[in-house]
């Protein structure tokens, strides 16, 4: 579950388009969803993915190279700021644009 803060300042992130590079995989059975997410303070980019089970629709893989995650992460399925708005600008790039199209360019 991700602590209101955080929930608040991806928001932020998602208002102000600090994601880009978002890119589409399949893993077995999961959506593998990357994105770049720039920083609000310090202008660093970072790397962040997510992996959503198929069968059941349930995140169970993370990853993002932030110090937050690093320090919080203890099974693989910690969800930070910069996940977070990855998966809202996924939602949103699947909403406006075919979603056969998406998952028909998908590797």
């Amino acid at each position: 579950m991700i602590h209101p803060k955080r929930w608040q300042r991806g928001n932020a992130y998602y208002k102000e388009e600090n994601v880009y590079g978002v890119d589409f995989a399949t893993e077995e059975y999961y959506l593998i969803i990357d994105a770049q997410v720039e920083g609000f303070k310090s202008y660093r980019d970072y790397e962040s993915v997510l992996g959503i089970n198929l069968e059941n629709l349930n995140i169970e893989k993370t990853r993002c190279t932030c110090e937050d995650y690093r320090e919080n992460n203890r099974r693989g399925t910690y969800i930070c700021k910069h996940i977070e708005v990855t998966l809202l600008e996924a939602m949103e790039i699947m909403e406006n644009t075919n979603r056969v199209e998406v998952l028909s360019n998908i590797h």
